[in-house]
């Protein structure tokens, strides 16, 4: 038998917190596309975004990395 789990995911807030990125530096990365194709977090004004725990990781490493 198989089961679904379901998947952790993390507000715009949380992620700021976890990484340490502004929400603007993370708005501002999103829409040039960092984490792919930018339509899919232009979903309109007071929407909210909600990431994986591995988008998440990757935009902490590339915090760590811009700031090196």
């Amino acid at each position: 038998m198989t089961m679904t789990v379901g998947t952790r995911t993390l507000s715009s807030t949380e992620v700021c917190e976890q990484t340490g990125l502004t929400s603007r530096r993370l708005d501002h990365w999103l829409r040039q596309g960092v984490l792919g194709d930018p339509s899919r977090w232009q979903q309109g004004s007071g929407s909210a975004r909600r990431f994986s725990v591995t988008e998440a990781q990757v935009l902490g490493v590339l915090r760590r990395r811009a700031s090196s």
